[in-house]
């Protein structure tokens, strides 16, 4: 078996797009296991809560969300001020290549994610709160994941990135079901449409 980085764009891409496969449906199956058995009424969530409640009950969940996002900041540092304090410096700036680029796209998917979630938890109803923690917290793993997998070699940073998508792209599709069941058509259809232009970008 060749090594990773022996493998052919095809041969990459046909393992990432296996093992991109293969997580999606372990994380539903996963989710969907912890949203059977996850005990209820959830710790922190007043009965009959409030849109207020919902949210602020979001917000503070994502505590967790901001320590992986911490997490991978540190990762950055720690190099910076082992081996590479000096960013303009040339001949170190490969060090900090890798952790530069698991935060920056940490960060952009938690600017995608936080907002998703809160959104979401404004059209859920109170014994569907469960799914909030449960994103977050595979959301949280597949951050981490992706960290380790990157700091490996990049084709090990797929699961990771996997898991983060999956989550990410069902409260995104939430949204857009929602949406289109509860608003208008001025709203509901530029989304719709926005949101099948992203899907045909990953289908190309």
């Amino acid at each position: 078996m060749s090594s990773p980085s022996q493998l052919s764009q095809d041969e990459a891409m046909a393992t990432i797009e296996k093992t991109i496969a293969a997580t999606f449906t372990l994380s539903v199956a996963a989710m969907s296991a912890a949203y059977t058995y996850l005990p209820t009424p959830l710790p922190g969530l007043p009965a009959q809560p409030t849109t207020s409640d919902r949210l602020v009950f979001t917000l503070q969940y994502h505590t967790l969300t901001m320590v992986v996002v911490y997490y991978i900041f540190s990762l950055v540092g720690a190099v910076r001020a082992k081996d590479a304090w000096d960013p303009t410096n040339p001949a170190t700036a490969h060090l900090t290549e890798v952790p530069n680029k698991i935060l920056t796209n940490t960060v952009e998917q938690a600017l995608m994610f936080i907002p998703s979630t809160l959104i979401l938890s404004t059209y859920l109803a109170e014994h569907q709160m469960a799914m909030i923690p449960i994103f977050i917290i595979m959301f949280a793993v597949g951050r981490l994941l992706f960290a380790i997998g990157y700091l490996k070699h990049p084709l090990y940073r797929s699961p990771g990135f996997a898991l983060g998508m999956a989550v990410l792209s069902m409260t995104m599709a939430a949204n857009v079901w929602f949406t289109l069941s509860t608003h208008t058509l001025a709203i509901s259809l530029p989304t719709l449409a926005v949101a099948i232009m992203a899907l045909s970008n990953f289908m190309m």
